[in-house]
């Protein structure tokens, strides 16, 4: 349960790993 509650800490920094994940994507892209 505690890695759980790690996880669910972690996981208000997806949003900024989404968006650099896109941001090297469109720049692979181009």
């Amino acid at each position: 349960m505690r890695k759980f509650l790690e996880k669910l800490h972690n996981f208000k920094l997806l949003p900024f790993f989404v968006i650099v994940s896109m941001i090297i994507g469109i720049a692979i892209g181009k």
